[in-house]
């Protein structure tokens, strides 16, 4: 992206007035690669810091492969949250992630993912994530659970799971099926680690709990509060569909042409309010919409509801209904709960007070 752009694109969202902001802002750097342009990085976070009148944050997605020092100095010195794409032990990671000359990335990765730990420790990253993308690679290693638990060994604050979005007939596509059934097990496994001495303590955790105890309509926020804009300028609802030509809001460069009403209106026909399938289930209000683009990746319809992915939501509300239950019964374990979701709650006020 052309620093021209960058502009354009900042002054759009936060100069003209078109948005007014209920929650801190945030910019997020996809790719490509961001880490192979570290000046357009510190480009965008010092043009945005010094064009939004409130406080915002910073985060970015990289494979962590090649991370210069230039490009560390810039995330500590804006205090990015870093997300890495890193898709579990070696022997799955490097099946799914190879090098220009086809070798293996998975050690030069996690060498760089000690550089950004160091630089986490001293307080100049917000966070450090893992995003583990699951394709039948990932099936045929081991259980999702256990991936996890890998990537949680190599540090990092909290591990993001999803399915590749792939078409029906891709080879790597995991059997959805059986993704949903880990994806259950893993949503257990989190719950329970609340109740040992060495808790799990995940964002995840917190949303599952509070979807329980909190129903409520919940979306993404594509088109509304997110949006992406793409290396040319075009504004799409969020980076997962950029490309989408019929969700194209429009370009920074001719900001009185854009259709951001018309295209936010699309996503909320699709949205489970609207579909009948929802419309007598008993978990609905508890449930979060399904990915646009992973709907029509793999469905073709935006608003198609994959019927495993709504056995699965249903397993999980039920499981968490008997988990909490199951806690309120025993002392001991009501104590290493509460004790558990204390120190989230608590890590999350910290943080909450130092930005």
């Amino acid at each position: 992206m052309k620093t021209e752009i960058a502009d354009k694109a900042l002054d759009l969202f936060f100069n003209k007035g078109i948005f007014s902001f209920n929650q801190r802002p945030q910019i997020s750097i996809f790719g490509g690669e961001p880490s192979l342009f570290p000046s357009i990085v510190r480009h965008i976070a010092s043009r945005a810091s010094s064009a939004c009148r409130v406080p915002l944050d910073f985060s970015l997605v990289t494979n962590g492969y090649e991370l210069s020092e230039e490009f560390l100095e810039v995330l500590a010195e804006f205090g990015f949250h870093v997300t890495v794409s890193i898709d579990g032990p070696p022997e799955v990671h490097d099946k799914q992630r190879r090098g220009l000359r086809n070798d293996p990335t998975f050690r030069k990765i996690e060498r760089n993912v000690r550089r950004l730990l160091d630089i986490r420790r001293r307080g100049l990253l917000q966070s450090l994530n893992a995003e583990v993308t699951i394709t039948v690679n990932s099936l045929r290693h081991g259980r999702i659970v256990d991936i996890v638990a890998f990537s949680k060994k190599l540090g990092f604050d909290s591990v993001i799971v999803h399915p590749a979005s792939l078409p029906p007939g891709s080879s790597l596509r995991a059997p959805p099926d059986e993704f949903q059934e880990q994806i259950v097990e893993l949503h257990k496994y989190v719950l329970n680690s609340l109740l040992t001495c060495s808790p799990l303590i995940e964002q995840v955790t917190l949303m599952s709990l509070l979807s329980t105890l909190q129903p409520g309509d919940r979306s993404c926020g594509a088109g509304s509060e997110l949006f992406a804009v793409e290396p040319q300028g075009d504004i799409y609802p969020c980076q997962t569909l950029v490309g989408v030509a019929d969700l194209r809001i429009g370009n920074v460069l001719t900001p009185g042409t854009t259709k951001f009403l018309a295209v936010k209106n699309k996503l909320e026909r699709a949205q489970k309010r609207w579909n009948p399938i929802c419309e007598k289930c008993a978990v609905r209000v508890h449930c979060p919409n399904v990915c646009y683009a992973h709907n029509l990746i793999e469905r073709g319809d935006i608003g198609s509801f994959p019927s495993d992915y709504c056995i699965a939501i249903e397993s999980m509300f039920a499981y968490t209904q008997r988990f909490l239950a199951n806690v309120c019964r025993d002392d001991l374990k009501r104590a290493l709960f509460v004790n558990s979701l204390s120190r989230l709650l608590k890590t999350r006020q910290r943080k909450d007070e130092k930005e």
